[in-house]
């Protein structure tokens, strides 16, 4: 069984035997290339830190069999470093936007519940390497941190709300296409289109408004989008 893996500057073939993971393909390709550079740690799709891209969508390669004529890349909307390595500063600072409060209080199950799914989340950025608003817009908040911005919302241990809907306003919800290509990656299930539709929903109920409307009907003129010219002779 043969591989391939496309980095910048070169491009590797190795063979290996079937039925292996795209982890174990690539620590067997490690013995005979020292400098072929990847991350992981717990192998067992928890920590998250080995996604590559596969055949053009992420994944995580402990959990991923290898394929024939597999193609690997370093995931896509990320500073590639060396090898198969990426540099996720960017994608993870944009966390620090959803400042919460202290947490105080103990949850019912049913508030727990609203907060659980999210919560699985292991930073994989499966989701925001398949993201195509990223590709062209590198500040868009991202599928993950949209999804965690829904879990503070819903936590009612926490006073941030208000906060953190005004967070997500700029380069967030409204920036999103709602394609579902984050959802279709998702390691542990988790539904981030799902969930920033439901951010949009508090959002008009908070009394914000979608600015792409706003621009696409040319509200605040009669210029816009309707062809009415410059006004009325």
């Amino acid at each position: 069984m043969t591989f391939r893996i496309i980095l910048p500057e070169k491009e590797l073939t190795f063979s290996t035997r079937e039925g292996v993971t795209i982890l174990e393909a690539l620590i067997e390709a490690k013995e005979h290339h020292p400098d072929l550079f990847f991350f992981w740690e717990c192998r067992s799709g928890i920590c998250g830190s080995c996604t590559v891209m596969a055949n053009g969508q992420p994944v995580l390669a402990c959990k991923t069999k290898l394929t024939e004529g597999m193609l690997l890349a370093p995931l896509a909307n990320h500073d590639a470093h060396e090898g198969l390595t990426h540099d996720r500063t960017t994608a993870h600072a944009k966390l620090s936007l959803l400042k919460s409060s202290h947490l105080e209080g103990v949850m019912k199950e049913e508030d727990r519940e609203k907060i659980a799914l999210q919560a699985t989340c292991i930073l994989c950025d499966s989701c925001y390497a398949a993201c195509p608003v990223l590709t062209t817009n590198p500040s868009f908040l991202g599928p993950f941190v949209l999804s965690q911005a829904l879990r503070l919302a819903n936590d009612v241990r926490q006073q941030q709300g208000p906060q953190i809907l005004e967070a997500i306003q700029h380069d967030g919800i409204w920036a999103c296409t709602l394609c579902g290509n984050c959802t279709l990656v998702c390691p542990e299930g988790i539904d981030p289109r799902a969930d920033i539709t439901l951010l949009r929903t508090k959002s008009l109920a908070a009394g914000y408004s979608d600015p792409t409307m706003m621009a696409n009907f040319g509200f605040g003129g009669f210029g816009g989008d309707f062809g009415f010219g410059g006004g009325f002779s």
